[in-house]
């Protein structure tokens, strides 16, 4: 009977070998809770990653859409504007050029 209780409650080798094996699980704790907060970091970085591809996603769907529904004398009048504005430009980078050459 006093066998059966040190090996079961008392001060057998069974709960000394249990409580090794605890103090070595808790001792590799901490090692556990950095990689954890490592890995949820990493997926909130790629969470943000999605949300910032997803809405540039969503403004190119809308910004096809809406290019889709103008008539052709508007995107007619958005192309020489660009045009105009691409001269404008070209004529001031032709005179900055001009005054460089000067000095």
């Amino acid at each position: 009977m006093a066998k059966l209780y040190r090996k079961t409650i008392g001060e057998g080798d069974i709960n000394k070998v249990k409580h090794q094996r605890n103090l070595q699980i808790l001792n590799q704790f901490p090692t556990f809770t950095k990689e954890a907060a490592i890995q949820i970091n990493n997926v909130l970085h790629r969470l943000e990653i999605f949300k910032f591809e997803s809405d540039e996603m969503k403004l190119t769907v809308s910004t096809m859409d809406r290019v889709q529904t103008l008539s052709l004398n508007i995107h007619i009048e958005t192309l020489k504007d660009a045009i105009n504005k691409l001269h404008m430009y070209q004529q001031r980078f032709d005179g900055r050029i001009n005054e460089a050459n000067q000095v």
